[in-house]
């Protein structure tokens, strides 16, 4: 975004999702463009939008006209009985420009994403798309195509939501059994992963390196925050990892502290 010359406003999230008040209060003193939002699983810290805050959003977009960019990267990853739909899928408010990709879904290779908006932006948009990279990956793409016209790729998707469901209660059956004095967190909707707070203040740069040379990646998550300032957490991918993994993970990381 600040490559493309945006000035950039951050907007503070709580357990229910981005702030609408705060949101307010910057359209109210500044001209505003456009959102950009994570609803379905705000990254990092993987907090669901509720839903009375998906309509005030929306509504604010219509109020003051701006563009919401909705990035939904792993939509079919949600473990309630009831998935929230995209805010796209709504008629009203202002415009929404909706972006997805199939990397979580399939595979990390698969570098295929769409996005979807209005019929001018989406011309212009493959204009630019093309000055870009002209052809892509045609074979790549048909494959896919034909996957999902075969019904292959719903078939892998309800297989893996059910995988990651596992593995998804499991990390927080270990995150009980080895960091619960030690972390706070919300037990996430959905998504790959737990956004872990630690209850005391630690030094994540340094944490990081201590993990990364026991064998554990983890990203030092201050890189995350807009202003550079310690967040004082860690984002703990599960998607990947086995019962018997995670509890590895989160034994090394209990060593640690």
């Amino acid at each position: 975004m600040r490559q493309a010359g945006a000035q950039l406003i951050p907007i503070p999230v709580d357990d229910e999702g981005i702030q609408i008040e705060a949101v307010e209060s910057v359209c109210r003193r500044t001209s505003v463009k456009a959102l950009l939002t994570t609803p379905q699983h705000q990254f990092p810290t993987t907090v669901t939008l509720k839903a009375d805050r998906r309509m005030a959003l929306l509504e604010l977009s219509h109020q003051y006209g701006f563009t919401i960019i909705e990035d939904d990267y792993d939509h079919e990853f949600h473990y309630g009985t009831k998935v929230p739909l995209p805010l796209a899928s709504y008629a009203h408010g202002g415009p929404i420009l909706y972006i997805s990709s199939l990397s979580k879904l399939i595979a990390p290779a698969v570098r295929i994403g769409f996005v979807t908006g209005p019929p001018a932006f989406i011309q212009a948009a493959a204009t630019l798309r093309s000055i870009i990279d002209r052809q892509g990956d045609n074979v790549l793409e048909q494959a896919v195509a034909e996957l999902m016209q075969a019904g292959e790729i719903q078939k892998h998707a309800r297989r893996a939501l059910n995988v990651y469901r596992q593995r998804h209660a499991q990390t927080h059956q270990f995150l009980q059994q080895y960091l619960a004095d030690a972390v706070t967190y919300r037990v996430p909707e959905g998504g790959l992963a737990y956004w872990i707070r630690f209850n005391q203040s630690r030094n994540i740069p340094e944490l990081t390196k201590q993990l990364q040379q026991q064998g554990v990646s983890v990203i030092d998550t201050d890189a995350f925050s807009y202003e550079g300032a310690g967040l004082n957490a860690l984002r703990i991918g599960f998607a990947s990892l086995t019962s018997p993994e995670m509890e590895q993970v989160l034994q090394v990381l209990q060593k640690t502290l």
